[in-house]
């Protein structure tokens, strides 16, 4: 329950407390070492990549923890689990065997949440980092004129954004195909 809690307090800090708080936490060990850990700041030539890939990686990790950690929970102490682990099954087998095709249709469900998430923090983190990319690319077919018409490069866009989900989607599909049982007749 105390995880819980914590996820929740820090699913509920808004990107920019995080951004400002990896700053400063950077510069304090700066500060104390003189040892340089994150590049902070980026350049169009050298953009800084470790810093917005932890930002971009800390809400997702702590969304599936958060939510699912009780349905993790259920599996373990589901009546099959329980029995089969009586019987002797090994753990890591139960493991891959049970509990994840378990979970998968659960993961499936807000891995929409998760995607929506990260691409909301992206544009945030490509505009602070100055690191370039498909949102920023996005935002610039307005601003900056170019050969082709807006409307093209925006659809261009919207499109490469979905390449992702799309492919989560079919490896999802290919998983449940895979893990269901052969009918003997």
């Amino acid at each position: 329950m105390r995880l819980i809690r914590y996820l929740e307090d820090i699913e509920s800090l808004p990107v920019v407390g995080i951004v400002l708080f990896v700053h400063w936490f950077s510069v304090i060990i700066y500060k104390a070492t003189s040892i340089y850990l994150f590049k902070t700041v980026g350049t169009p030539r050298e953009p800084a990549i470790v810093v917005p890939l932890i930002i971009l990686s800390i809400f997702p990790i702590v969304f599936l923890i958060k939510y699912m950690t009780p349905y993790i929970k259920d599996v373990y102490r589901s009546n099959y689990f329980i029995f089969a682990k009586s019987l002797g099954y090994p753990k890591c087998k139960l493991f891959f065997s049970y509990v994840i095709p378990n979970l998968l249709t659960f993961l499936e469900s807000i891995m929409k949440f998760i995607y929506l998430e990260m691409i909301s923090v992206m544009l945030f983190i490509e505009i602070q980092f100055n690191t370039g990319g498909l949102l920023t690319g996005l935002r610039n077919t307005q601003i900056i004129p170019s050969d082709h018409s807006p409307q093209i490069m925006v659809i261009n866009y919207l499109f490469l954004l979905l390449i992702p989900y799309l492919f989560m989607s079919i490896l999802f599909k290919m998983v449940k195909i895979f893990s269901q049982p052969i009918k003997q007749d």
